[in-house]
């Protein structure tokens, strides 16, 4: 009796057990779904020079890729004014909320200038220094479940910046200053300056934040940090240092902590080009030719202008020029190539009349760009010598 009235208590204790093993297999699944959101941060190894690598995720065609660490000396080729590419991976995103992220990078390391600004992630043209056409950088290679929703938002150019970055800056094209997000979209005028850093100090960080809407569980974000040139700081160019100066970061969002999310370019790793122009000028000339003279200027797919002008005098050692005769600013042609053409002063006789074999001296200036320094042709490179006109004396007639 003892056993029958105990076996049908055995078979509830085991039924009560199965329920409690169900509900608790019913909590981890639920526990597994809702994993907390995250945010990785990431820089592209486009390889060395000699062996380059596409912007893209491991395992694709030809790439190291994106990677969530640093990029060493051997790991990148970049030059001063490319802009390294960046991309945060953001999953487990709750559709359809206001997310505020924070982002941080150097503008100064060790005394010297590291990312002036940001800009779009699409930056490393031209590539012809390195002789080898420019890696793919594809954001969203190796994400998946991304909405086909694409969205891009202005960047400011940091208040603080000096004349000569600034103007490098407003002279990118308005699709090569922006944020991009890939499956949201990003709230209208959300970009500000948490703070813009100091130029004045050593070591100094900016940070800016904004703001996004995500249509997707996953969104990826994509950005690129301006290697800043020593020709328009100076001379004051991270890529002189040695370490690896060249810092951004995730400080914050509004989901939850970020953790440590620092990640570094080496010094190495960064190029820098300089331009280098070559003048022909004409020799000699008699009174009645026109003058001109020509340059050729060399670097990484040079654009810009050159400026000529025209001394009557050279004077010291290094050889200083003044008395300005003429100036003329040419447009660099695709070649590399710029030339006066005699504009508003065809002929020498529109300058000056020497009464005897005279030595002027030509210089030009190269204005640089996004990815060419300025360059300057030294007083007394190029001279010409203009010889005065002949006269004969005619006999008068008797």
């Amino acid at each position: 009796m003892t056993l029958r009235t105990r076996a049908p208590h055995r078979r509830q204790r085991w039924s009560a057990l199965a329920v409690v093993v169900t509900i608790l297999m019913g909590l981890t699944a639920t526990t597994a779904l809702a994993a907390p959101p995250g945010i990785s941060l990431e820089q592209c190894r486009n390889g060395s020079a000699t062996a380059p690598s596409n912007c893209t995720s491991p395992g694709a065609t030809n790439a190291t890729g994106w990677v969530n660490g640093n990029v060493g000396a051997s790991q990148g080729h970049l030059l001063e004014g490319y802009s390294i590419p960046y991309r945060a991976i953001m999953t487990n995103l709750p559709i359809g909320t206001t997310v505020n992220v924070t982002l941080g990078y150097d503008i100064k390391h060790s005394g010297s200038h590291a990312l002036d600004y940001l800009t779009q992630y699409d930056r490393l043209e031209p590539h012809s220094f390195f002789m080898h056409t420019a890696e793919m950088v594809d954001p969203t290679s190796g994400v998946n479940g991304l909405s086909a929703t694409t969205d891009t938002e202005p960047i400011l150019a940091p208040s603080n910046l000096p004349a000569a970055p600034l103007a490098g800056f407003n002279a990118l094209a308005a699709n090569k200053r922006v944020m991009t997000i890939f499956g949201g979209t990003i709230v209208d005028g959300s970009f500000v300056y948490v703070t813009e850093g100091d130029l004045a100090a050593s070591q100094s960080e900016a940070r800016v934040s904004f703001s996004f809407i995500p249509d997707s569980a996953t969104a990826v974000l994509a950005w690129g940090g301006h290697i800043a040139r020593g020709d328009q700081w100076n001379g004051l160019s991270a890529s002189e240092i040695s370490g690896s100066p060249y810092h951004m970061r995730v400080k914050a969002w509004t989901l939850n902590n970020v953790g440590n999310q620092d990640r570094s370019l080496s010094a190495g790793a960064v190029f820098i080009e300089e331009s280098q122009i070559t003048t022909q000028p004409n020799a000699s000339l008699t009174f009645s030719a026109t003058l001109s003279d020509s340059a050729t200027v060399t670097g990484a797919s040079p654009t810009g202008t050159v400026t000529f002008k025209l001394w009557s005098t050279k004077t010291g050692d290094p050889a200083v020029c003044s008395g300005e005769l003429y100036s003329e600013v040419v447009n660099v042609a695709a070649d590399g190539t710029a030339a006066t053409d005699g504009d508003g002063s065809p002929s020498m006789g529109n300058i000056v009349s020497p009464t005897s074999s005279t030595t002027y001296y030509w210089t030009a200036v190269y204005s640089g760009d996004d990815s060419n320094s300025e360059s300057t042709s030294p007083c007394g490179a190029e001279s010409v010598t203009v010889n005065p006109p002949s006269f004969s004396t005619v006999p008068a007639l008797p």
